[in-house]
């Protein structure tokens, strides 16, 4: 079954209008529409069917703060910005020049992200400032217990299986990577350690 299609507060307006008027995709195809229906003319006719025949959800407002991809790119980044044209400024870089150049676009080029997404996206940007994959440890890093606040370094992965061996105060354990994750924090890289010769 098809998926309702996610609208704007103008194109859900113009949808609704295009119903009033009793047309039909034939004239979508056509393109025999007034500049009131502006807005969906972008959807294709594929996603002006769904709206019609499926429904539709409107997409929530954008604001400064929000998390969105942006329909272009695929990119996660954070809305910094609105310029007074409607037009949103993110912090997602265009790695294709020289200095700082961020993604500008119209608010429909974006979507909000759920709690779910932001939070991933978050932990990603925070393993990347340190120069790592998502929960990559290496030997020496420093772990704390979330709920005993015990002290852990971090030794090793077995192999191929996702048990890590990691050592606290007269203990070794063993615990798989769910469980590392889930209980456990970074506290310290082993490159910023100052008790470790290099």
């Amino acid at each position: 079954m098809s998926e309702k299609v996610r609208l704007t507060k103008e194109q859900a307006k113009a949808v609704e209008v295009f119903k009033d008027n009793n047309l039909t995709l034939k004239d979508y195809a056509y393109e025999n529409l007034s500049e009131e229906l502006d807005p969906i003319q972008i959807l294709g006719i594929d996603k002006m069917a769904r709206a019609l025949y499926v429904g539709y959800e409107i997409e929530p407002e954008l604001d400064v703060g929000d998390w969105v991809i942006s329909k272009v790119t695929g990119e996660i980044g954070k809305i910094t910005r609105l310029k007074s044209n409607g037009y949103v400024v993110t912090d997602i870089k265009l790695v294709d020049y020289k200095d700082d150049v961020f993604l500008v676009g119209k608010p429909d080029w974006f979507l909000k992200k759920t709690p779910e997404e932001i939070a991933k996206e978050k932990q990603r940007r925070w393993w990347e400032e340190h120069s790592r994959g998502v929960w990559e440890l290496k030997k020496g890093d420093i772990l704390i217990s979330k709920n005993t606040n015990r002290i852990y370094e971090y030794k090793c992965k077995w192999n191929d299986a996702p048990i890590h061996e990691v050592v606290g105060e007269n203990e070794v354990s063993n615990m798989d990577s769910e469980y590392l994750k889930k209980n456990l924090k970074v506290v310290c890289f082993a490159r910023d350690r100052k008790d470790l010769d290099d």
